[in-house]
């Protein structure tokens, strides 16, 4: 701003000087936040949408859609929500799995048996997981070990070092259960899931075997940036 004498003649400048340091930062950072904000959202819409379309597909009526559409939804949500409450926006995975099983009533103890080190999931990982869970999790509690008295089942998983990387294994195996071997499976959202959704989507191998005993899955996958593990 110019100042000027009483002839208005220049005479000098008066300047301020500011540091938007701070500012300009806090600016990049909401709109970082922002942008994440919307990929996130436009992620979530479209997982939403595709377990509406492939719920639609495998079911037989409308209220059979309506209620498989909103537990795998529920599982959905439970997993977003355990996303969002970690500054790292990581899942751990045994939490994952109790989480389903107490959305459920199941609880461990006797006839559930859940064990592994601890394994951090990134966000893409742990939102397929968890759908998977919620599959065999409503399976075994409808028609599986947990459905009557005598069954049993344990959720493990290890890691392996095999170089040049990890490997996470993860086995359902669901004991004393008393099961027709000879029906036919049916393929429903629950195995196109566990049988090709997880191997395309995480570059895993899985392996679905229903024993007469009970239901055995196995999940491979390795260990890349998709999952960080703690070991002590």
């Amino acid at each position: 701003m110019p100042l000027r004498d009483q002839a208005g003649e220049v005479q000098g400048f008066l300047k301020i000087g500011r540091d938007a340091t701070e500012s300009r930062r806090a600016a990049e950072l909401q709109n970082s936040l922002l942008s994440e904000l919307q990929h996130r959202v436009r992620n979530t819409l479209g997982v939403v949408r595709s377990i509406a379309r492939r719920t639609a597909d495998n079911s037989t009526s409308a209220q059979d859609m309506l209620s498989h559409f909103q537990g795998r939804l529920d599982a959905f949500a439970r997993v977003q929500a355990a996303i969002t409450r970690t500054a790292g926006a990581t899942v751990d995975l045994a939490s994952l799995i109790e989480d389903e099983m107490v959305a459920h009533a199941a609880k461990e103890g006797e006839h559930l048996r859940i064990d592994g080190p601890e394994v951090m999931l990134e966000p893409k990982t742990a939102e397929r997981l968890s759908l998977a869970i919620h599959e065999l999790t409503t399976n075994v509690v409808k028609h599986g070990a947990l459905s009557g008295r005598d069954g049993r089942i344990s959720i493990t998983w290890r890691i392996d070092q095999l170089a040049p990387e990890r490997l996470l294994t993860l086995v359902w195996q669901e004991r004393d259960v008393k099961i027709d071997a000879t029906m036919p499976k049916r393929d429903g959202f629950g195995m196109e899931l566990l049988c090709r959704s997880l191997p395309y989507d995480l570059e895993a191998e899985t392996d679905v075997d229903l024993r007469s005993d009970g239901l055995r899955f196995e999940l491979r996958m390795p260990l890349k940036e998709a999952v960080t593990s703690n070991l002590a």
